[in-house]
């Protein structure tokens, strides 16, 4: 992380230079940024989105240090976003619900997703959704590979390749390979499933949570978040999660049967919210 700094710092540098030339020729009434630092301006009113207040490291100390930058750019905004709940019944847990928030105000408008559940017969058995950086998306995608031949009924392989052009080759009944599907078939695909194994990133649990699907996290090695976001919601009954070392695809699934997975359908975005203050802030401006 602490290698990465200049790199990140330089992007934001970038986007702030971008969006001032940007607001100079298009003049918008209000900017919302999906957690890019740097799309931040002195007189057009911005909004910030994200769930990640309290960014995890793995150390503690670091934590605190990494906060605090933190809230020097989102304080930057006119407002900060969090796409969760603001009760103790929530999904990103300690992430998005720090004990001290950000000087500017900050909403909780519920999770956001670009899916919505569909009243679609589960034909599929077994959705395998791959995504992330690699190598790791590499090596759990061979270890899944290894693994596949154990499992019955029908399968979809969705490789999280979007420039591939070549499939594995693995003649298997009711086996299917993607390496990347469009959001519409992708929707449909996920909402005819019983099952899906996938990453444990923040959107993906946001898309799983709005199907209201039965999943297992397998969070990528290393990755803070992820880890702390599958434990958590195992914890909360809301998803099923296994480790990648020594994952097996058979005793995740049987494990998952036994699982008392607790319907998440109280989770929704508030519309009216959002609509509210992107009414207040735009009237706001043009009164001034």
């Amino acid at each position: 992380m602490l290698k990465q700094v200049p790199q990140i710092l330089g992007v934001i540098r970038y986007e702030n230079n971008w969006l001032k030339e940007m607001v100079q020729n298009l003049q918008p009434d209000l900017i919302i940024s999906d957690n890019r630092y740097g799309l931040h301006h002195k007189t057009t009113p911005c909004i910030f989105i994200t769930h990640q207040l309290n960014i995890q490291t793995g150390n503690s100390w670091l934590n605190k240090i990494i906060r605090k930058i933190n809230y020097r750019y989102i304080n930057r905004f006119t407002r900060c976003w969090i796409p969760d709940t603001e009760t103790s019944d929530n999904l990103a847990g300690k992430l998005a619900h720090p004990t001290v928030l950000p000087e500017k105000p900050v909403d909780y408008i519920g999770p956001l997703s670009r899916f919505s559940k569909k009243n679609q017969t589960e034909n599929t058995t077994l959705t395998i959704l791959l995504s992330g950086p690699e190598p790791q998306r590499t090596i759990f995608e061979n270890i899944l590979l290894g693994q596949i031949a154990n499992v019955k009924g029908t399968i979809a392989f969705v490789r999280g390749l979007p420039d591939a052009d070549t499939l594995p080759v693995i003649q298997q009944e009711g086996l299917v390979f993607y390496n990347h599907l469009p959001a519409g078939q992708l929707e449909d695909l996920l909402n005819e499933s019983q099952l899906i194994v996938c990453r444990s990133g923040y959107s993906t649990i946001m898309d799983l949570v709005a199907l209201e699907k039965k999943a297992i996290l397998v969070p990528t090695p290393g990755q803070t978040e992820q880890e702390y976001l599958a434990d958590s919601l195992f914890k909360k009954g809301i998803f099923y999660t296994a480790q990648q070392e020594s994952f097996s695809l058979l005793n995740a699934m049987e494990s998952s049967r036994s699982f008392e997975f607790r319907k998440p359908g109280s989770y929704r975005t508030d519309h009216s919210l959002i609509l509210q203050q992107v009414k207040e802030i735009i009237e706001k401006k043009k009164a001034a």
